[in-house]
Formats: C-alpha cells, sequence, structure tokens
C-alpha cells in the first residue's frame, strides 16, 4: 500500500508540474517515467501493470494541459517511448529482483540451516557441560572415597580413627558436628567432634517407643530431617539437648545387623540424593573399619587379661613380687611416653612390662624366697629366668614383639649384664626404659633378704650406675619425673 502510495503522490506532483506550464509540449509526459521505474524497483512485475494504468490516466489528464496540435505526436512518439522504456524497465528490474529474490531465499534456507545448526551445538554443549558436571563430581567422589580409604587403612586407635573420620565428613558435607553412636546392652557411646575436637559419652539406650531409635537401628533407615521435623521430635534425639538446624543419619551395618550410626549436624548445604548414596557407601567402608578396630580392642582385652593372668602366676610363687610387674608396667609407659615411644611401641612395652619375669616360672620356690644371699649356683639358676621367658612367649605370634623386653631386660650399657652380655645401648630404647624401671621398683620393694630402700637412695644409685650399668639420658629423664612426681612410687 505504501509503494502505490508513493505512486500516487509522484504522478500528482508530475500532473502539477505540466499544468503549471504555460506552453507544455508533448514530450514532458515522459516524466511520468520517473514514478512508474522507481515503482517498479520496489515491487513485483505483476503490481506494475497497475501502475501502467494509473500512469495512463495521468498521461491523459496531462494532455488536456499540452497544446492539442502537440497531442498527435504524443501518440506517435510519447506514447510508445512511456509504455516502451516502462515495460523494459520493467522486465530488467523484475529479473534482478527475481534474482534477488531467489538469493534471498538461498540466504534464508541458509540462515535456517545454520540457526539449526546452532541450536543443535547448543544443546550439545549443555548435554557436554551436564555431563562434565556430572564426571567432576563422580571423580569428586572417588576422591572423597580414595581419601577416606586411605584414612580407615592405617591402624590407629579408636580416638583416633573417630577423629579423623569425623573431620573428614565434617569437611566433605560441611557439617558443623559430627556424631558417631555404637549401640552397647544397656547404653549408647557416643563420640561427638565439633570445631576439631572429639568428645565420648554415654547416653542410656531409648526404649523402643523412640521414633529415631526405631527408624535409624531398628528398621536400618537412613533419615534426613530439617528443624521442623526435629523440633517436632522434641527429645526423640535422645544423646543431645541441642536441637540442630537440620541433620542426617546413616546406620553402621554388620553381619548381625546395625551395630551404630554416623550423625551430621548442622550442615550447611542440603543433601541431594546423590549427596545420601555417597555418604551410605562412606558409611559402609566406615562400619568395616570401626568393627575391625572394635574387635581388636576386645581381642586385646582379652590378651591383656591373659598376660595379667600369667603375671599374677609368676607372682604367686613369690609374695615379695607381688604387683612388681604392673608398678614396672607403669611407670616404664610414663617413661616411654616422656621418651617419644610410638603407640605400638608403648603397646609392646605394656605387654613386656607384664611378662618380663615370667621366666621365674621354671625357677625354684626356695631360691626365689630365700631371705639371704645366694649361692652362685643359686645365682646361676637366677639368672636364666630372661631366657626361659623368652622360650615361654615364643610360641605366642602377638607377643613377638616383646621378646627383646623379656630377653634383654638385665643387660647392662656397658655390656657386662646377663643372659648374653649385650651392651644394651645396641639394644631397642624400650629395653633400656624397663631396665631402669625394673631395677627401680626392686630398690624399693621389699625382698626377702632386706627391705625396701628409700627413693633417695634409689634415684642416687641410678645415677651413680648411669653410663656404666644404665643408660644415662634414661637414668636423668626418669630421675626428674621420680622427683617431680613422688608419689608414682605408691602402690
Amino acid at each position: 500500500m505504501e509503494d502505490f502510495s508513493f505512486l500516487l503522490f509522484n504522478c500528482v506532483l508530475c500532473f502539477l508540474f505540466i499544468s503549471r506550464q504555460t506552453a507544455a509540449l508533448h514530450y514532458v509526459t515522459g516524466i511520468y517515467l520517473f514514478p512508474l521505474i522507481c515503482f517498479t524497483l520496489l515491487t513485483e512485475f505483476k503490481k506494475s501493470l497497475y501502475a501502467f494504468a494509473i500512469v495512463t490516466v495521468f498521461v491523459f489528464l496531462s494532455l488536456s494541459q499540452i497544446n492539442p496540435e502537440e497531442i498527435w505526436k504524443f501518440f506517435f512518439y510519447d506514447t510508445t517511448i512511456i509504455l516502451g522504456l516502462g515495460s523494459l524497465f520493467s522486465l530488467l528490474f523484475n529479473q534482478e529482483r527475481a534474482r534477488l529474490n531467489q538469493a534471498h531465499k538461498e540466504i534464508s534456507k541458509s540462515h535456517e540451516e545454520l540457526t539449526s545448526a546452532y541450536n543443535q551445538l547448543k544443546a550439545y554443549t549443555e548435554v557436554l557441560e551436564f555431563t562434565t558436571h556430572e564426571l567432576d563430581r563422580k571423580t569428586l567422589n572417588i576422591s572423597a572415597i580414595n581419601t577416606l580409604t586411605h584414612i580407615l587403612s592405617t591402624r590407629q586407635s579408636m580416638d583416633l580413627l573417630t577423629t579423623r573420620i569425623s573431620s573428614f565428613l565434617s569437611k566433605t558435607f560441611s557439617a558443623q558436628h559430627i556424631h558417631i553412636l555404637f549401640l552397647e546392652k544397656n547404653k549408647v557411646q557416643v563420640y561427638s567432634y565439633t570445631q576439631g575436637k572429639l568428645n565420648e559419652l554415654w547416653a542410656p539406650r531409648p526404649d523402643r517407643k523412640n521414633w529415631f531409635y526405631l527408624s535409624l537401628f531398628e528398621a536400618a533407615r537412613s533419615v534426613t530431617l530439617k528443624k521442623e521435623e526435629l523440633n517436632n521430635l522434641g527429645k526423640e534425639v535422645f544423646w543431645t539437648k541441642k536441637i540442630p538446624k537440620n541433620m542426617a543419619a546413616i546406620p553402621l551395618f554388620r553381619t548381625e545387623g546395625v551395630f551404630g550410626a554416623i550423625v551430621l549436624g548442622d550442615l550447611a548445604d542440603q543433601l541431594f540424593r546423590e549427596d545420601i548414596i555417597l555418604l551410605q557407601i562412606m558409611a559402609g567402608q566406615v562400619a568395616i573399619a570401626l568393627e575391625r578396630i572394635r574387635m581388636y580392642i576386645n581381642l586385646e582385652e582379652n590378651y591383656l587379661a591373659t598376660i595379667k593372668a600369667l603375671a599374677s602366676s609368676i607372682e604367686a610363687k613369690d609374695p615379695y613380687t607381688r604387683g612388681h610387674s604392673e608398678r614396672v608396667t607403669r611407670l616404664s609407659l610414663l617413661l616411654g611416653e616422656l621418651m617419644g615411644l610410638s603407640h605400638n611401641e608403648l603397646l609392646t612395652l605394656k605387654y613386656g612390662g607384664l611378662l618380663h619375669d615370667i621366666g621365674k616360672i621354671g625357677i625354684p620356690e626356695l631360691i626365689l624366697n630365700k631371705p639371704g644371699s645366694l649361692t652362685e649356683r643359686e645365682f646361676c639358676a637366677i639368672r636364666r629366668h630372661p631366657v626361659i621367658g623368652a622360650d615361654i612367649v615364643t610360641p605366642v605370634s602377638f607377643l613377638q614383639g616383646t621378646l627383646p623386653l623379656i630377653r634383654y631386660h638385665h643387660e647392662r650399657y656397658d655390656g657386662a649384664g646377663y643372659p648374653e652380655g649385650i651392651p644394651s645401648k645396641r639394644l631397642p630404647l624400650s629395653v633400656r626404659i624397663l631396665t631402669i624401671c625394673d631395677a627401680f621398683d626392686a630398690m624399693s620393694s621389699d625382698r626377702p633378704y632386706r627391705k625396701a630402700l628409700p627413693v633417695r637412695l634409689c634415684t642416687k644409685e641410678l645415677s651413680e650406675k648411669a653410663g656404666s650399668q644404665f643408660d644415662p639420658e634414661i637414668v636423668t629423664v626418669f630421675t626428674s619425673l621420680i622427683n617431680e612426681n613422688p608419689t608414682l612410687v605408691l602402690d
């Protein structure tokens, strides 16, 4: 519609121009070619037919303004020129327009193809980004599981293990509080970890009406709770009075069923299904490690009870040495910690201290309890007890580490001891520690042949024989320990 308005407006202008001429000639009607050509450029060839009709009307209107003598020339010249040139220009321009339209269609088609390819590429990019995100998340999960596996693979005490597990879970899931629960007969043992500190407490085992207890331990379900749900539970969370803003709890399984749980409190972010699955996988690993160490602790307690029974059997033959092995062990462990022994070394020292005189089982009671001085033959019999003790313990695999302590606790620093005359400075530190503690308790206790010596004289004796019978460095640490804590000598 705008193209026809343009044509009419220009034709009117042409008509006004011709009508204002005082002596218009016939060829001035040729100016109608201008609007006709312009219209042809702006429209299709089909619409140009209407343009011819409009232009023809204005041409005849213009003839009324021309000298009548000139009109007949119009029919021979002007009409031919106007229509011929108009048709020629229309044909040429419409051919060019057709070519441009075709090119435009091809461009439009290419644009649609490019748009389709772009949208497809965008979709592929989104899928790739999602896949990359999932891959990154799975990689992080695998890395976290590997880290946890490394934590659980090392042998360590229960307190250290629960601390490291709690610290790892706190960082991995952004939780302020970690609780590890163990079911006992009438109570629940709880290790609570908050801000890098581990606390152990005992909570009464709730009755079976407790919803939280039923869900976690009886139904063995993982539980996630928000603040409102926790407030509604009230005292159902039985081991803590402070209600967290949210919570996630995962049961710990063993062959017989659920034996404990891991509880995460005050999480910074909501746990999604993938997080719960990851936590369940980790809980499975933690359950195996915790159950293993608890079994090891029970086994260790049974071993220790057996060792104490063996030690008691020795002291039953020699009433003067009753409590000697336990006192020596207690002093040795204190001194061992001051000297920097590791956990495993202290554990071996503990067993070795309790059993160091087990070889006296093979010594006649008459010699052990003789009130006077021993003969050379009797003394030779006494000197055999380290070897006898080592022979007794050798078949017991878990006590192999105690053999040096049992066999060499009477060796001297200068090599003049028994049974082999090995300089004790070539022996493990734990053996030299046990030697000093054994000698000190022997001097500070009643014996058949003498009364106990005062502590002052005992430490003086140790100091005088430092460098010959005893390790001088250990003597210095030991005498300082006794002087600063004189109550250690008391049973």
